[in-house]
């Protein structure tokens, strides 16, 4: 039956390519040729004219957050709050940990690659993510350089509510 289906399709359009759009029975294109008429304002004449009510689709709302990414972290911004995601790329071992770093100020210190900072305060901010390594647990937090095998930094706005 569905070959069928497409046999009369195919016989209608004369054409191969699918998917293709009909309406009451008419060929109206193949996706490729929708497409293009879309691409001129066709499409709505020729739907209006075979009685098709087009409805006007109201823009999207605009993003009410930005995305920051240098492909090391990722940062989601919104007027409430910062979430940050990274990618290091040394293998991390069971005494690594990461320090979540906000204006000189720590926010996070634990294993996740991702943490959501609330209630930032307006404005810019310098975040890094300090990867530091460990001969044992006794020693965190530990900004000390010498343990410090990574260090990722990206600067954010955050906007006003």
């Amino acid at each position: 039956q569905p070959k069928e289906r497409v046999r009369e399709v195919q016989s209608v359009s004369k054409s191969n390519e699918l998917p293709q759009l009909h309406i009451k029975g008419q060929y109206i294109g193949s996706v490729d040729e929708i497409q293009e008429m879309e691409d001129k304002g066709l499409l709505n004449i020729r739907l209006s004219n075979l009685g098709v009510v087009v409805k006007q689709i109201p823009p999207s709302p605009q993003r009410k957050s930005q995305i920051i990414s240098n492909g090391k972290i990722t940062t989601e911004i919104t007027p409430k709050s910062i979430f940050v995601k990274w990618v290091s790329n040394l293998d991390f071992n069971d005494n690594d940990v990461y320090v979540l770093i906000m204006d000189d100020e720590p926010v996070y210190i634990g294993s996740s690659t991702e943490y959501t900072i609330t209630q930032p305060d307006y404005g810019y901010h310098i975040i890094k993510v300090h990867h530091l390594q460990s001969g044992d647990d006794s020693d965190f937090p530990c900004p000390e350089p010498e343990n410090m095998i990574e260090e990722i930094t990206v600067v954010v706005s955050v906007p006003e509510n």
